[in-house]
């Protein structure tokens, strides 16, 4: 068995997990990030808020994966708020050639 001295266990040595505190601080609402780490391997999950499930592919390091992950929620958040910016104009739009052509 590996013997791990105590110093590396301790977190206050470890550097901080900047990445983590961005994902935190920056992922939208209803977004979640799921990393697993093998032996060998690695993946980088990201969960939409309807649960839809994406992969990140690891193209050079697990960092780089979360900041993908973390621009394309915010990126489609975007697009979401737009599509139903424009949903809401063509209704209205809508309702009112609906009443122009009632009167």
């Amino acid at each position: 068995m590996i013997e791990i001295p105590d110093w590396m266990i301790d977190a206050t040595n470890n550097p901080q997990n900047s990445i983590f505190e961005l994902l935190a601080k920056e992922l939208p609402e209803g977004w979640n990030v799921q990393v697993d780490i093998e032996n060998g391997s690695g993946s980088v999950s990201l969960f939409w808020p309807n649960d839809a499930l994406t992969e990140i592919p690891i193209e050079t390091t697990i960092e780089a994966a979360l900041i993908k992950a973390l621009a394309f929620a915010k990126y489609q958040g975007e697009q979401s708020d737009t599509a139903i910016e424009k949903s809401w104009r063509q209704f209205c739009k809508a309702m009112d050639s609906r009443r122009l052509t009632q009167s």
